[in-house]
């Protein structure tokens, strides 16, 4: 199940440009976020805050990605 999230969420993501491998780590990084802050309380199910978490991570690092990539040229083409 698990893997399956992540893959669904990659595919939102193929047209970035960045490495697949890359993708699956960070969302890694967000799914263990998601169990590690999960509350069965909450009446969510994990899939859904799991998913939610995942892709967050991945907009994360896709919005730093943005910010430090910007080309600065001291000379007019």
């Amino acid at each position: 199940m698990i893997t399956l999230l992540r893959v669904h969420n990659l595919k939102k993501f193929d047209n970035t440009g960045e490495d697949l491998e890359d993708l699956i780590s960070i969302g890694t990084i967000g799914l263990i976020k998601a169990i590690e802050s999960f509350s069965p309380n909450k009446g969510t199910k994990l899939a859904t805050f799991a998913a939610r978490c995942i892709e967050n991570e991945i907009l994360m690092h896709l919005r730093s990605l943005k910010k430090t990539r910007k080309d600065v040229s001291l000379h007019d083409p």
